[in-house]
């Protein structure tokens, strides 16, 4: 029997994939009250939730596969539609495709209102190019409507390179995963610089006596995150027969 090491790293890019983007709650938090309390309130739930729906999610649709055998041989390559079709028909696989296309719509929404405050907060700072126009505030909507113009802006000029380049929709997402991955182990390695330093944090929601030790604990799992994110496969190359009676 084979090792099932390469196939769990593989099924644990799901988790990466989708079990991120707490962080944005950081964004608004100007546009908060008692952020320090409520920040990391809201990051907690975000996590709670996001990952709860996940799972049930995927089990659910997991559970509702028919033939696990065939999916896995390649002859229903399109087990996702098959198990919507089988499951609510026509009318209801479009209107679960509605659903989903909404939820992905708020999901884009709230986080170009994200980076719109990134991109703010940068400008106000005077720490990027066109830093007076990016800080302007609308008089009349009181939000940064010119980083709220470029944060849409950006983003949909790169999206549409997957219409003149061969899989460029894999690479942008690949990419911009790992690139927040990234991000987040350079905050996390700072602070753990800065504890090693002696630097003790303050503020409303502090980790106390665990505070190393999950510093620590982030910063391997982000790592190995990475690794496993930009680790090649081939998908696509045909399984030795031993490796399919192995098991």
């Amino acid at each position: 029997m084979g090792s099932y090491l390469p196939a769990f790293l593989a099924a644990s890019l799901l988790g990466l994939f989708s079990c991120y983007g707490f962080e944005a709650c950081g964004d608004v938090a100007e546009e908060i009250p008692n952020p320090g309390k409520q920040i990391p309130k809201a990051m907690r739930m975000t996590i709670y939730i996001g990952v709860g729906a996940s799972i049930f999610a995927c089990a659910a649709l997991l559970l509702a596969v028919p033939d696990i055998p065939a999916v896995i041989s390649g002859q229903a390559p399109n087990a996702l539609s098959d198990v919507l079709f089988n499951a609510f028909g026509s009318v209801g696989t479009k209107g679960v495709a509605a659903i989903v296309m909404i939820s992905f719509m708020s999901c884009v929404l709230s986080l170009q209102a994200a980076v719109s405050r990134l991109i703010y907060s940068f400008a106000r700072d005077r720490m990027i190019p066109g830093a007076e126009v990016l800080s302007r505030i609308s008089p009349n909507s009181h939000v940064p409507t010119t980083a709220l113009f470029v944060a849409g802006l950006v983003p949909s000029l790169i999206a549409l390179l997957g219409l003149f380049a061969a899989d460029a929709l894999t690479s942008i997402v690949s990419f911009a995963v790992v690139g927040i991955y990234v991000a987040f182990q350079m905050v996390v390695a700072g602070a753990l610089y800065a504890r090693l330093r002696g630097w003790h944090p303050s503020g409303d929601f502090r980790l106390g006596r665990w505070g190393m030790v999950i510093n620590i604990g982030a910063l391997v799992y982000g790592v190995l995150a990475i690794i496993n994110i930009l680790w090649p496969r081939t998908p696509d190359a045909e399984i030795s027969q031993k490796g399919c009676t192995s098991g």
